[in-house]
């Protein structure tokens, strides 16, 4: 399964850089079905990706997903991730959400 992830993500890289990105983003989702998910599947799909990309691999850390009390628990928070992955996350994505209706 890791072989076929880089694989695809060094040929995602690939056409990324081919259209004229400058990066390609991998968001990990709390789906056990899905890689990554876990802190330590993206310190290895970053540490096997690195160098072998055309474009840098770096993450979308979703507070909401990261936090997913159902998979990680309530040890892991945010500084978890990045104090494991802080170099390879390029954006942090907030979910805001108003449960009022205004009209």
């Amino acid at each position: 399964l890791i072989d076929e992830l880089l694989e695809a993500t060094i040929a995602a890289s690939e056409a990324a850089a081919g259209a004229g990105l400058r990066a390609l983003l991998v968001e990990p989702t709390p789906l056990m079905r899905e890689n990554p998910h876990t802190i330590a599947q993206c310190k290895l799909l970053s540490e096997s990706l690195r160098g072998s990309t055309a474009d840098p691999v770096t993450y979308v850390l979703d507070v909401g997903h990261a936090l997913y009390r159902p998979l990680y628990g309530p040890e892991v928070t945010i500084d978890s991730w990045l104090t494991a992955l802080g170099p390879d996350i390029s954006v942090i994505h907030v979910r805001s959400l108003c449960h009022t209706a205004s009209g």
